[in-house]
């Protein structure tokens, strides 16, 4: 008589021989990911850094240009002189002796960001500005690099203009020129 061979199927424990397949990881797969991790982020924070202070400073140019433009567009509007005063990044507006408006330099750079030189602008009511200044921006940690540093001139005709005084290409729209 021959003996009929023991199957195990999944209902006779066939279950408990089968290689369980786990999701997730193991706590040695989860170590070597963070470490990885971690030395990727220890490479790109110089860069981040710099970009983030690029970014600050060019935020910071750009609202003093705006502040700049209002000024002009005011003692146009008002037909009498306006004065800009810069203050760090930030500005305080004038006629008459009465500020008029104000814009706290921290509000677009964080405060990070140094402005040279600090000299008010008039502005007449024909938009023509005395005198005519060059405002240097740049962050804490000086130009070079990845960090740029930006120029705010503002002509004697009131024509105000955000440029990068590092390109030197005349062609380049970027250059402040000569």
């Amino acid at each position: 008589m021959v003996r009929p061979r023991l199957r195990l199927g999944i209902n006779k424990g066939w279950h408990m021989l089968a290689k369980s397949l786990s999701a997730g990881f193991t706590m040695i797969e989860l170590m070597i990911g963070l470490v990885i991790l971690a030395i990727l982020l220890s490479l790109g924070m110089p860069a981040f850094t710099g970009i983030l202070e690029s970014s600050r400073t060019k935020a910071a140019a750009s609202g003093f240009s705006i502040g700049l433009q209002r000024a002009r567009a005011e003692a146009i509007s008002r037909n009498t002189p306006v004065t800009f005063t810069p203050s760090g990044a930030g500005w305080t507006m004038s006629a008459g002796g009465a500020d008029f408006d104000t814009k706290d330099g921290g509000e677009s750079s964080g405060g990070s960001v140094t402005v040279t030189p600090n000299t008010a602008v008039v502005f007449n009511g024909l938009g023509r500005a005395a005198p005519a200044v060059d405002f240097d921006f740049s962050g804490f940690s000086g130009c070079g690099g990845e960090i740029r540093c930006l120029r705010v001139r503002v002509s004697a005709g009131g024509q105000v203009r955000v440029c990068d005084p590092a390109v030197t290409n005349t062609a380049d729209t970027r250059s402040c020129g000569s």
